[in-house]
């Protein structure tokens, strides 16, 4: 942690020069501050294990093999001593669940005895917390923390799980910070430092969580937040199967958006881990998170590019995360629209929800009551970041109940999806031609009223149908060429509900008959998969599940 250099001069008990002392000086000045100019040298790294690759580097494949991940929010699977998260990562496998997502700092836990802390157990946090004034000891870690979750990585990477880690959150000094059931570090009132006071008119603390040069009590945040990163860079980098978010939820919020503070700070400690680190970057930097404001205004895609047009041309970071929380794939293709040529990973690595929750027994108790209306909603947005060329993750606040009812339906549905996706060579498939117009066009006609397609042209087709269902065949124009269909259910995986060949003498449009309308719901939409004989392994592919 970020040390004084006051005692290390005091065991220079022999007189040097003053020439040497303030070289030792400036020298351990060097060691102890961080630099806020931005981090020279950065390069492309390379990298080993979980990286970029297909079409315009836009999907993730682990030592060359392009697997489709389908992913769980479990934001405190890792530091909540009382959830055994061997138990919890087999029912992710079984369920063909290759991807979590952990928060590195579980804050709205609150300190023990505060806010939703268990009654038995005990949450982990990176700081160690003492026992006597139940504070936060910034500069200790928790060696219990740390080798509890190096654990947890190394135990998802046996069973082909790749886990993204979100290092920050906007919620910490947004809404956090005065909230005294919550557990932020850097608030005085938590840590023993005494560090950390509002900077907000409304009490919260995000002027001071943004600006690098942020200081109290003779203490730099930047300092903080430094050390806090290498100690995470130190304990992981040997693990191959990972990822950072750098944070979550930034700004929060359209005012932050339009300020340049929150900006500045995100691109310096991207740099500062492009520049660290052989691992993937991405960070959530819109504050659009919602496609609606309080269902009052409907966000457009100006909104959105407002953003990312600030990040586009940045080398030093791998992709965008979105929370969208939209369940029509209409308006998360809008959303995306702009980002479509710029070569990053488009993520939702926080879905909606799909359940009712009763929290008045306490946390870990919490009664969860099934909505599958809302879960099909949940497969719509699925398909909508898929057919937008990117990924999606089921949000499951309430962790330690991960194997339920409505979690494994969830996790069903996830299967279906990336065993639909894996069909294809999906890797090479886009939402749109390089001309910019968009593949839904080639489609003029299904069972369902609303579709949105990806495809690579005269190789694979995929086309997520959803609402109003009719015996309508799918009308789709194709290039000349032998074809194999299939009809899939989205809810569950199961073999092809129909399935055969078209042949295309010339270009032109083919008509595909669909499976009986009993077959499938509109709310949770069917998917039309088509691939070119010639290149197709699909039939093995069908026959290994």
């Amino acid at each position: 942690m970020p040390a004084g250099t006051g005692n290390r001069l005091k065991q220079l008990e022999h007189r040097g020069t003053i020439l040497a002392l303030m070289v030792l000086a400036l020298t351990l000045v060097a060691c102890t501050t961080v630099s806020l100019e931005e981090p020279a040298g950065i390069s492309p790294a390379i990298r080993s294990g979980l990286e970029r690759g297909g079409w315009q580097n836009r999907y993730l494949q682990y030592n060359g093999t392009f697997d489709y991940y389908v992913g769980f929010d479990l934001q405190q699977l890792h530091a909540d001593t009382n959830i055994d998260y061997v138990e919890k990562l087999n029912f992710l496998a079984e369920h063909g669940v290759n991807k979590v997502r952990i928060w590195l700092h579980s804050s709205w836990f609150g300190l023990p005895g505060q806010g939703s802390y268990p009654e038995t157990g005990k949450i982990l946090f990176p700081w160690k917390v003492d026992p006597w004034l139940n504070k936060f000891d910034l500069d200790q870690w928790d060696p219990e923390f740390w080798e509890r979750t190096k654990d947890f990585l190394a135990q998802a990477a046996s069973r082909k799980i790749i886990v993204e880690i979100s290092l920050f959150s906007v919620q910490e000094p947004r809404n956090y910070f005065n909230d005294l059931a919550t557990a932020y570090p850097f608030n005085h009132r938590n840590n023993l430092q005494n560090f950390g006071r509002s900077t907000d008119r409304n009490g919260g603390f995000m002027r001071g969580f943004y600006d690098l040069n942020y200081k109290d009590n003779n203490l730099a945040l930047a300092d903080y937040h430094k050390a806090y990163i290498d100690k995470t860079l130190e304990e992981f980098e040997s693990f191959d199967h990972i990822y950072y978010e750098l944070i979550n939820e930034s700004p929060g919020e359209p005012y932050w958006v339009k300020r340049d503070l929150p900006h500045k700070w995100m691109k310096h400690w991207m740099k500062y881990l492009a520049s660290k680190t052989n691992r993937l970057v991405t960070t959530h930097n819109s504050g659009f998170m919602n496609l609606k404001n309080g269902n009052e205004k409907q966000w457009t895609s100006d909104d959105f590019n407002s953003v990312g047009q600030k990040y586009w041309n940045e080398s030093y970071f791998d992709g965008f995360n979105f929370h969208l929380y939209s369940t029509d794939p209409n308006d998360i293709s809008m959303a995306l629209s702009g980002y479509q040529q710029k070569g990053k990973l488009l993520i939702c690595n926080e879905g909606g929800t799909f359940y009712e929750i009763d929290r008045s027994k306490g946390y870990p108790n919490f009664e969860l009551e099934f909505n599958r209306d809302q879960l099909y909603g949940e497969i719509r947005h699925a398909w909508g970041m898929m057919t937008s060329g990117g990924y999606y993750s089921i949000y499951f606040g309430p962790v330690p109940l991960l194997g339920d009812k409505s979690s494994t339906e969830a996790a069903k549905a996830m299967q279906a999806m990336r065993n639909i996706v894996e069909m294809t060579t999906f890797q090479n498939m886009r939402p749109e031609a390089s001309s910019g117009d968009d593949f839904d066009s080639l489609v003029t006609q299904g069972p369902a009223t609303n579709w949105q397609t990806i495809a690579d042209e005269g190789e694979d087709y995929i086309v997520y149908f959803w609402g109003d269902r009719s015996r309508n065949s799918a009308k789709i124009d194709l290039p000349a060429g032998k074809y194999e269909y299939f009809w899939m259910e989205t809810r569950t995986k199961k073999p092809p509900l129909k399935s055969g060949s078209i042949n295309m003498e010339m270009s032109g449009l083919a008509a595909v008959e669909p499976p009986a309308i009993s077959t499938w719901r509109e709310g949770s939409g069917i998917v039309l998969v088509i691939v070119n004989q010639a290149d197709s392994d699909v039939t093995d592919h069908i026959q290994q599940q």
